[in-house]
């Protein structure tokens, strides 16, 4: 069976059509009052993590734990349900570690564009049994005198021919 990669998609969009009119209400929640399965959802995934805040945030009728960890000099943030369901992670990224397919996707929409600020987001589809993960990144960038904020999602395809013997017949 041969696989191949199909294309790499990529939408470029603004923020500003991601943030809801709403905010959501959040207050600081002290580490010993954060849910036992939210911090060993933490330690399970991220062993050598200090957690650094926790911010609990009720997002459509849904209480969720923001919780910021540092590991050595790297600094993330993690939303997870009560549960420890982990929903998304955060992580600056340098501009100059972004993936060269994300830099292309900005560069053909804002030719003129320099990238001032990078955050990769992994977002993980909680319904799906297959552990989908979708991978955006939220970039600040300057065009002339104007900041903008946009993100780039990066999906790949994994796409399968019909089944072949061995020698590639």
């Amino acid at each position: 069976m041969r696989k191949w990669f199909g294309a790499t998609f990529l939408t470029l969009f603004g923020l500003s059509a991601l943030i809801t009119a709403s905010w959501a209400d959040e207050e600081e929640v002290p580490l010993n009052k954060v849910p036992a399965a939210v911090k060993k959802a933490i330690k399970a995934k991220f062993p050598k993590a200090e957690i650094e805040e926790v911010i609990k945030e009720e997002e459509d009728g849904k209480t969720i734990y923001e919780v910021e960890i540092e590991i050595g000099e790297d600094e993330l943030t993690v939303s997870l349900k009560k549960d420890g369901t982990i929903l998304e992670i955060e992580k600056e990224v340098e501009v100059e570690d972004l993936p060269s397919v994300v830099v292309a996707a900005v560069k053909q929409k804002y030719p003129k564009a320099t990238i001032k600020k990078a955050e990769e987001v992994i977002t993980f589809d909680e319904d799906d049994e297959e552990d989908e993960i979708e991978v955006t990144y939220e970039l600040v960038i300057q065009v002339g005198k104007k900041t903008r904020k946009v993100s780039v999602e990066v999906k790949a395809e994994i796409e399968e021919d019909e089944d072949e013997d061995e020698e590639g017949n």
